[in-house]
């Protein structure tokens, strides 16, 4: 759980930090949050393959690890 967190902790302070900055140097909201989905436009369909797999393997970790520790409950 805490690695989910930390994930969505620094995506979103990522994103605020682009935006801030964007907001600061005189770009007009609309332009600065379609800034942001941006690179989403211009990507090829292996890098969102790519970018789906970095995803996920946060996930399948937790995963691992939570299935570990049933496991290891019902053995005792």
């Amino acid at each position: 759980m805490k690695i989910i967190t930390i994930f969505i902790f620094t995506l979103s302070s990522m994103l605020l930090i682009t935006f801030g900055l964007d907001l600061l140097i005189g770009i007009d909201r609309s332009l600065a949050i379609s800034n942001l989905l941006n690179p989403f436009w211009v990507m090829e369909p292996f890098e969102y393959f790519i970018i789906a797999l970095l995803a996920a393997i946060p996930l399948v970790s937790i995963l691992v690890t939570f299935l570990s520790k049933k496991k290891k409950l019902n053995e005792d």
